[in-house]
């Protein structure tokens, strides 16, 4: 080891190599691992020509090693003793593990598998080590602050050991001070004995420059690193899959632990709380998420709301295929998040031996994989909003309307036609007191929506282009069963896909009927109800857990948020508002400073400046719904409406 300290021979930890390498889908050391186990001498043959007499030093080592006890095999010890001999077949080891032809390093991976399996077996030290280079480094080799070293580097916990160094070498060249977290302790089986207290650095060790190298005498300097991981402590790897794969991304995962990388995997797929799980502790606790995609995966709401999650925070993302990519290929929502990368094809991995392959390639690709601008942080990414996304996850699923005459049976919601019409005010209140003063109300109505004339359409997205003010309070009125609550489901679903008003972070639907004392019980003496409490009530699954940091959480977000209300039936609620709520109705809910609130027109008691109608089907709609409801066809862009009055 001294020996390999104070060497004159090239710096080992050239790296000129390793960006060129890092672009490949495999570790650069590899191949050696689905290896069978051979004898030490049988696995030095074929470095002979490189290395003469390099059977003689294995059975050398063999013998030396033979009487130690040790928690490794005779061979695995002779593989570390064979390396810290002092003749030529470390430095051509290292040669060949910086080389730029891979193929170089083929006649040495039977050795490699000896070696590393005994480093592997050897406890981890987390301590300060110290290595010489007898050469003066270019600061080039500094630019990088972190890097890979990819050979074998033999280092000492003495600082003593290093002083031989500096003498010989007249004071000049580098010392690397470089904190460990797997340094393996080879003292026991080094040739050199105990005395010097190697340690051995891994090929593949990631350290951090913690600082430019400092001069600390004529010619010498001193460079301190730190190893570090490409998963930080306490952080995982997130396994993001569909249901339908779990068999196959379960062998997957089984590979992953074997080389202790810090997994995450919900096995739990379909309630609210997994999915709260999925987001709150596998994304936010995540590295980076490695998707394993398919058509289902693609299709699931769940896996959407993981993979957006984890792009929203900021995640690295790793596409994984499992279908034949020339069968099917990522689009719509998943096509713009995977697309940074080509993905590790895991389809038709029957095969041990292929199976090994593309998971080293994953191993490589989690270890090795540079951070995209989608990665570059950004407020959107300072907060968790999990709470939030779940909000929006319910919303896509309450996707589809019951048939009046069947429930049994149901139709896509954005199959609904719902037109609307901008109604004057001074018009609108002299049809309402004819319909308060009318005994029967409904029944006798002719057609709402012919009170009004000739309209012209308008689309639902453009409805707050009338509201003058910044605040923007919409009422939408419309006689019993004509589709008000549709509507606001409606407008809910809409948001949650993405299809109108993204600049609020949350839109809230609230039943009025829900405000009743069954639901929201009388408080203490001087205890109100808020509104995050009916959000909480009406947003929130009842089975689903809040802890403390989860409504801490909440708080926060719901006071950082632009929320749009929906508060459908004012005219459900208006006469029969329990008297401790009648705060959180007129002094809360009623001046958000966004909302839209719907009623029948002869219940409407409120003033505000923009008022709509819900009316029935026009001419269109019915030939558009019959067919679609005889084919089953999607319905045509141009509908669900709103009427401007003329």
């Amino acid at each position: 080891m001294a020996q390999q300290i104070t060497s004159t021979q090239k710096n080992g930890f050239v790296h000129s190599c390793i960006s060129k390498l890092q672009d490949t889908n495999y570790s650069p050391i590899y191949g050696y691992q689905d290896l069978s186990d051979v004898t030490l001498e049988k696995a030095v043959e074929n470095v002979e020509f490189c290395v003469p007499g390099v059977k003689a030093f294995a059975s050398k080592a063999t013998k030396e090693c033979y009487k130690r006890n040790t928690e490794l095999t005779l061979d695995e010890a002779a593989a570390i003793y064979l390396y810290t001999m002092p003749n030529s077949f470390h430095t051509t080891l290292n040669d060949r593990l910086r080389a730029e032809n891979r193929d170089e390093l083929a006649p040495w991976l039977a050795f490699l598998k000896l070696f590393i399996t005994a480093l592997e077996k050897l406890p981890s030290l987390a301590i300060t080590v110290w290595r010489g280079v007898a050469e003066d480094i270019s600061s080039a080799f500094f630019e990088e602050f972190e890097q890979i070293w990819w050979t074998v580097n033999s280092c000492s916990t003495d600082l003593n050991v290093i002083q031989g160094y500096i003498n010989m070498n007249a004071g000049t060249g580098t010392v690397f001070a470089i904190e460990t977290l797997h340094g393996k302790d080879v003292s026991k089986y080094s040739a050199f004995g105990a005395a010097e207290r190697e340690v051995i650095l891994m090929p593949g060790t990631r350290v951090h420059l913690q600082s430019l190298p400092l001069e600390i005498k004529d010619g010498l300097r001193i460079a301190c690193f730190k190893e570090c991981t490409p998963i930080p402590a306490g952080k995982h790897v997130m396994v993001s899959y569909d249901s339908n794969s779990q068999e196959i991304v379960s062998k997957i995962y089984h590979h992953l632990q074997l080389k202790h990388m810090p997994l995450w995997l919900n096995e739990q797929k379909e309630t609210t709380n997994d999915l709260k799980k999925s987001l709150a502790e596998g994304v936010e606790n995540a590295a980076m998420v490695c998707c394993f995609m398919t058509p289902d995966y693609e299709k699931s709401y769940f896996c959407q709301l993981e993979l957006q999650y984890a792009q929203k925070r900021q995640k690295r993302i790793i596409p994984c295929m499992l279908t034949d990519i020339q069968v099917w290929k990522p689009s719509n929502w998943l096509e713009p998040i995977t697309k940074h990368f080509a993905p590790i094809d895991f389809y038709n991995v029957s095969e041990p031996s292929i199976m090994q392959i593309k998971v080293w390639g994953l191993i490589d690709r989690i270890e090795n994989q540079p951070q995209t601008s989608q990665n570059i942080q950004s407020q959107v990414a300072d907060k968790p909003s999990y709470l939030f996304e779940l909000i929006k996850y319910r919303y896509k699923q309450n996707s589809r309307i019951e048939r009046f005459m069947n429930p049994a049976k149901s139709f896509p919601i954005d199959q609904s036609y719902i037109n609307l019409a901008i109604v004057g005010t001074k018009d609108q209140h002299e049809k309402e007191k004819k319909l308060r003063d009318s005994q029967h109300n409904d029944a006798i109505m002719e057609a709402f929506e012919n009170i009004h004339g000739t309209k012209t359409p308008v689309d639902i997205k453009d409805i707050f282009k009338t509201c003058k003010k910044q605040t923007r309070n919409v009422l939408v009125f419309g006689r019993a069963g004509i589709g008000k609550s549709t509507f606001c489901r409606y407008i809910a679903y809409q948001w949650a896909t993405g299809m109108i008003w993204q600049e609020y972070e949350l839109i809230v639907l609230v039943p009025m009927r829900s405000l009743t004392e069954d639901n929201y019980p009388a408080l203490a003496a001087g205890i109100n109800y808020s509104l995050i409490d009916v959000l909480k009530k009406e947003c929130i699954s009842c089975d689903q857990y809040l802890s403390k940091e989860d409504e801490t959480q909440l708080q926060e977000q719901f006071c950082n948020s632009r929320i749009l209300w929906l508060l459908d039936g004012y005219d459900e609620i208006v006469q029969n508002v329990p008297t401790h709520l009648k705060s959180l109705l007129n002094d809360q809910l009623l001046k958000t400073p966004h909302h839209i609130i719907t009623s029948r027109p002869y219940m409407n008691t409120l003033s505000h400046p923009v008022q709509l109608e819900i009316t029935g089907f026009i001419d269109d709609d019915i030939s558009i719904t019959t067919l679609g409801h005889c084919s089953q066809r999607q319905r045509a862009s141009e509908n669900d409406r709103v009427y401007p009055r003329p």
